[in-house]
C-alpha cells in the first residue's frame, strides 16, 4: 500500500491537492466510487459557513489522516474509515510543517505504530512558495493598524491578480519566493505574524511553540530526517493559475502511477475552489472596506 504524505504549513492549497489527486480509482477515499468522491468534493464547495454573517473559510478534506501540534498538544486523526491491507490502495496524509515535537525520538522508540509509520511515506510533497498563494487568498489584518484605501496587491483577488500584467506578477512572484527548507527550519518564528479574518485556523501557534522551546536540538533532529525523505515540491504559484495547476497534477499522477489524471474533472475542480477563495476574500475584504 502506497503513501503519500504532503508537508505544508497551512493555508497552502494542500487539500486541495490532496482532493485532486484522490480522483483515482487508485486512492482510496472512504472506499467511495469516483462518481461518489467527485459528488462529495463539490457538495463541500458548495457549503458555506458564516460567522456575523460573513462566510468562513471551510475546507474540503479528502485526506486519510494528518498531523499537526496544536500549542502543547500534538493532534494524530485519521478521518476515514480503516482499510484492509489487500484493498492495495495509496492513502493521502498530511503533516503541518515543521514539526515541534522530538520525532526521531519516537520513531525511534515505536518503529511500528501509526504515527511513526506516517513518518515513511512512498511519496513526499512538500509545499513550497506559499506565501503570494495565502496573501490572494485571505484578507490579512494588521491587529494595530488597516487602511484599505491604501493600494496593496494583498488586497487583490486571485482572479485580479491575474489580471496585472505578466511583468508585474512575475515581479511579486519573484518577491515572494521560499525553498524547501523553510518547512523543515524551526528557527523561523515571523512566518505568519497576521490576524486573518476569512479562516478560522491556528497558524500562529507555530511563534508561540518556537519560543516556548526548551529542546530546539530535538525537533531539528526530526525535521532534518523529514526532509531528506521529500520526493517532490509542489510550488504554491502554481495555484494561481489553471494551466499550471493540471499540468503539474497530471504530472504527479504519472510519477506516483496513480493511472490517469481526468483533465475535465480537474479544471472543473480548479475553477469552483478559486471562485469560491474570492467569493470568501471579497465578502472580507468589502466588510473592512465600508465598515
Amino acid at each position: 500500500m502506497n503513501n503519500i504524505l504532503i508537508g505544508a504549513e497551512g493555508l497552502d492549497g494542500a487539500n486541495f491537492l490532496c482532493s485532486s489527486l484522490t480522483m483515482s480509482d487508485q486512492v482510496y477515499f472512504n472506499n467511495y466510487t469516483l462518481e461518489e468522491k467527485v459528488k462529495f468534493f463539490f457538495e463541500c464547495m458548495s457549503k458555506v459557513h458564516r460567522t456575523n454573517e460573513l462566510p468562513i473559510w471551510n475546507d474540503c478534506s479528502m485526506l486519510f489522516s494528518s498531523c499537526a501540534r496544536s500549542k502543547n498538544k500534538l493532534s494524530f486523526s485519521t478521518y476515514q474509515s480503516k482499510i484492509k491491507p489487500f484493498d492495495n490502495k495509496t492513502t493521502i496524509n498530511k503533516v503541518r510543517l515543521p514539526v515541534f515535537w522530538p520525532l526521531s525520538i519516537h520513531m525511534e522508540k515505536n518503529p511500528e505504530d501509526s504515527l511513526s509509520k506516517l513518518f515513511q511515506p512512498t511519496y513526499f510533497i512538500g509545499l513550497v512558495n506559499p506565501d503570494l498563494f495565502i496573501s490572494l487568498r485571505t484578507v490579512l489584518i494588521d491587529p494595530n493598524f488597516i487602511d484599505v484605501t491604501i493600494p496593496n496587491f494583498n488586497l487583490l483577488t486571485v482572479e485580479e491578480f491575474n489580471l496585472l500584467s505578466k511583468d508585474t506578477q512575475d515581479k511579486i512572484k519573484h518577491n515572494y519566493q521560499s525553498k524547501v527548507d523553510r518547512l523543515f527550519n524551526c528557527e523561523i518564528t515571523s512566518i505568519h505574524k497576521w490576524h486573518m479574518s476569512n479562516m478560522q485556523c491556528h497558524i500562529n501557534d507555530m511563534t508561540i511553540i518556537t519560543k516556548e522551546a526548551k529542546n530546539l536540538h530535538l525537533y531539528e533532529k526530526g525535521n532534518e530526517l523529514l526532509r531528506t525523505k521529500i520526493t517532490h515540491e509542489w510550488n504554491c504559484n502554481w495555484f494561481l493559475n489553471e494551466d499550471e495547476t493540471f499540468e503539474n497534477i497530471d504530472r504527479l499522477y504519472s510519477e506516483m502511477n496513480l493511472g490517469k489524471c481526468n483533465e475535465k474533472l480537474i479544471r472543473e475542480m480548479y475553477k469552483v475552489w478559486i471562485r469560491r477563495i474570492n467569493y470568501f476574500k471579497e465578502a472580507h475584504r468589502d466588510f473592512y472596506k465600508y465598515r
